[in-house]
């Protein structure tokens, strides 16, 4: 009975919110822009952000070698990174074009994919696995292991 009451409870207050705030079905771009605007700190700048990038990628150099495959990612992150300002300029430069915001954005994916990896992997390589026994393999080597 209780779950019952929760469910109605969950599906009152979900029609509340429904009718008190009705979504919009077709938003302008002026009025995508504007939220974009109103939701972006002015603080966020292209620049700081290729400046820390650019500072954890030579600080990847500096621990881990030029060689290494992690170095080799991070370098592919700033590159994305640096191709993602370069957008980001164009798309205020070209007034919002349709074709440069939207590279602009799958750019912005790839780069945030790109970082998950390098943060799996990296993550990986840090982490100790347990060190395990070495038995003999199967039930006869079980079995000649316990002899005396």
């Amino acid at each position: 009975m209780q779950n019952q009451n929760e469910s109605a409870d969950l599906y009152s207050a979900f029609c509340i919110l429904t009718s008190a705030f009705p979504a919009q079905a077709n938003p302008t771009q002026e009025d995508v822009f504007k939220s974009i605007q109103s939701n972006v700190n002015d603080q966020v700048d292209g620049r700081k952000v290729l400046a820390f990038f650019a500072a954890a990628a030579g600080l990847v150099v500096k621990r881990l070698g030029a060689k290494d495959s992690l170095t080799k990612l991070a370098f592919f992150w700033l590159a994305l990174i640096i191709l993602q300002v370069a957008l980001g300029v164009a798309t205020i430069w070209t007034n919002k074009a349709a074709d440069v915001a939207t590279a602009h954005v799958m750019v912005g994916a790839l780069s945030l994919v790109t970082g998950a990896l390098w943060c799996l992997i990296s993550f990986g390589r840090s982490a100790k696995l347990p060190e395990t026994e070495t038995a003999p393999f199967g039930a006869f080597g079980t079995l000649a292991a316990n002899k005396p």
